[in-house]
């Protein structure tokens, strides 16, 4: 009963990349991991991330409803690693609560999954820490000193990110350049005018 209806859900959102049924003691029931994400828990066992999980279903029980863990980088046996995040939903059935639904989301997943591919060419978009700590980069702006920034809080129920969004800033037409040079040849004017 658990096996299909959690591949087709893994199948549906690429951003998640585990889903677990634990009971009221959070042991693992059943749990399918995507098929997208080869070697996830080949590098360290899926016991390292339980104070993360932890954390999350006790938000989720004082909360009644869906509670995230701070986010945590994750290595993986090709050398590189991922950033994850755990959502965890209490199992209530006639009242009273029988287990939970733990989700494990990748960042760069849900900035590639969830983002307008089309808006975002030429742009850069990226989970920060509040600090300003790059957690999960999806796209980047070109390189450039004239950069737009924009920010908004995404304050998760247990966790709080930061979602920045960079975008290289538009210079119309030659008023900049006019502007530099006028304020240019009256600066000469000036130093001409109070030498002589």
């Amino acid at each position: 009963a658990w096996d299909n209806p959690a591949a087709e859900v893994l199948e549906q959102h690429r951003e998640l990349v585990r889903l677990e049924w634990r009971n009221a003691s959070l042991q693992l029931l059943a749990h399918r991991d995507s098929t997208f994400v080869a070697g996830l828990y080949g590098q360290l066992t899926r016991q390292q991330a339980m104070p993360d999980v932890r954390q999350a279903c006790e938000g989720a029980q004082r909360v009644s409803g869906p509670s995230f863990s701070p986010s945590y980088f994750w290595p993986m046996s090709n050398g590189l690693g991922m950033e994850l995040i755990e959502m965890c939903l209490p199992v209530v059935r006639t009242g009273a609560a029988e287990g939970y639904l733990v989700a494990t989301y990748a960042l760069p997943g849900l900035l590639s999954e969830m983002a307008n591919k089309e808006l975002l060419r030429g742009r850069g978009l990226a989970f920060t820490e509040v600090d300003g700590t790059r957690l999960a980069l999806h796209s980047g702006a070109p390189g450039s000193r004239r950069t737009q920034v924009a920010n908004t809080l995404l304050d998760l129920p247990g966790h709080t990110l930061m979602l920045r969004l960079e975008s290289p800033r538009r210079v119309a037409g030659l008023f900049p350049n006019v502007l530099t040079a006028l304020v240019t040849a009256m600066s000469i004017a000036l130093v001409t005018v109070m030498v002589v």
